[in-house]
């Protein structure tokens, strides 16, 4: 594909079956078109980086689309997935403009279309697609001039109401971006060029969303505690390409996690909220019994992290300092084995900026999908989320999805319900878009009374597995 000015051999191949609008962006330096302020749809440098101009262009390209997607989160839309075709288009487009000494649409007296049409990516006039549209801009610096960096460039193209509006268009599935760099006309510019589409009549996000999951992050767990589920049920666990499951620390239980191959995560007894009864504010086992815990465990191969608390909350008025009570028995944790890291779970984004950081991780808890919407999950859940820990500063955070359900049966008040396969593969996406760096799914079996999990879902279990694959 790359190097060719023919129709690439993988989009021939395709033509029968890919289809789809296309849209084209040439994107640049844009004056703003109006006052209003979308800066909160740029993610902070911690999230995509902020290479500088002169970096390496792959390098580059991994900014730009880190940034596009973590927009499109903000803005509570589906993230796009890399799309051979488009970034193959982009690649032609953008040299295009430089073989060709020419900033305007018709670079080399080709198209907008032209190269999207020979990518394989194709409008099917069948499903009603759009006509192709696009947007042409430039990003051009020069010596003293705007730098067109990754995080600069975006920052610029969303406070463009043409350019936000094509890179946050709904309906899109797949994104290709192409940059390159020129002396040209007296200055060093720099062409940035992105393709974005949708194909086979892809219905909006909030309806269906993607069929195609994600990456994997290299760790992937559930809470399926040992001491409830079988030697059979860990195998499955283990085929549906989890890693880690939940254990007390009972060697009995870590024995057995070690024989099906897996990791724990080693719970730590808990701390007792303002939402629980009396007393409240304390911990739920004392120093010492913890401490005997971990240095009894700390050993052996199966342990890999341990559970401090699950979703603690900060109890601004309740407790007097729940944050430094966590910070404090993370440091004896750590005390005692300074090598497996800690964790917590937290389901109120309002306190994530108390709890941040007061042990190696945080395990971002929220579920899309409840029953007062069957028809779909909400959008804003976790993209809400992973906004919040990013502007608490979390440093290291988990994402937590949602195979559980609250089934009307078991529980007049039930609110959660499973997600479809294909609703699973649009939040394990918005997951995977963030700086998650591991996932810990709930739940496995029946940790509460009125809850069920994956393990009463097989077709939410083929979804699992390939998007663990």
């Amino acid at each position: 594909m790359p190097g060719s000015t023919t129709t690439p051999p993988v989009a021939r191949a395709r033509l029968a079956i890919v289809f789809g609008a296309a849209l084209v962006l040439y994107l640049s330096i844009i004056a703003p078109a109006r006052a209003h302020d979308y800066h909160y749809l740029l993610a902070p440098s911690s999230v995509c980086g902020n290479p500088s101009e002169r970096a390496p262009i792959d390098t580059q390209l991994r900014s730009i689309r880190c940034y596009h997607n973590q927009a499109r989160l903000h803005a509570h839309l589906v993230p796009l997935r890399q799309e051979p075709q488009l970034g193959w288009a982009a690649r032609h487009r953008a040299a295009d403009h430089v073989r060709c000494r020419d900033l305007g649409p018709r670079p080399c007296g080709r198209g907008k279309p032209y190269w999207q049409a020979r990518s394989g990516y194709r409008v099917n006039p069948a499903c009603g697609s759009r006509p192709t549209s696009s947007q042409a801009a430039l990003s051009s610096s020069k010596a003293g001039g705007p730098t067109t960096a990754a995080r600069p460039t975006m920052s610029t193209l969303l406070r463009s109401d043409s350019a936000r509006a094509n890179l946050l268009l709904e309906r899109d599935r797949g994104f290709g971006w192409a940059l390159q760099r020129t002396p040209l006309f007296g200055g060093d510019f720099s062409v940035w060029v992105a393709y974005t589409g949708w194909r086979r009549c892809e219905a909006p996000a909030h309806a269906t969303g993607p069929t195609v999951p994600a990456p994997a992050p290299p760790l992937r767990g559930i809470w399926a505690e040992a001491h409830e589920v079988s030697d059979a049920e860990l195998a499955v666990i283990k085929a549906l390409g989890y890693g880690v499951v939940f254990a007390k620390p009972v060697k009995a239980d870590l024995d057995r996690v070690e024989a099906a191959g897996l990791k724990a995560v080693v719970w730590l007894g808990g701390y007792r909220d303002g939402n629980d009864s009396p007393p409240r504010c304390v911990w739920r086992i004392d120093d010492a019994t913890v401490a005997a815990q971990v240095d009894a465990v700390e050993a052996h191969p199966a342990t890999a992290y341990y559970f401090v608390d699950d979703e603690p909350h900060a109890n601004a008025g309740e407790c007097a300092d729940t944050p430094g009570q966590i910070r404090a028995r993370n440091a004896l944790i750590k005390a005692h084995d300074p090598s497996h890291p800690t964790f917590i779970t937290e389901n109120r984004t309002a306190d994530y900026s108390a709890l941040a950081n007061t042990t190696d991780v945080m395990a971002l808890t929220g579920y899309p999908c409840n029953w007062n919407n069957t028809s779909s999950c909400s959008r804003s859940n976790i993209a809400g989320r992973i906004h919040a820990a990013e502007a608490a500063g979390v440093r290291r955070y988990w994402g937590v999805p949602q195979v559980e359900q609250e089934p009307r049966s078991l529980c007049p008040s039930a609110y959660y319900r499973f997600p479809s396969p294909r609703e699973y593969t649009t939040l394990i996406n918005q997951w995977r878009q963030s700086r998650e760096e591991a996932e810990f799914a709930f739940m496995w079996n029946r940790v509460f009374s009125c809850g069920v999990g994956l393990s009463q879902n097989p077709a939410l279990q083929a979804a699992v597995g390939t998007a663990n694959r």
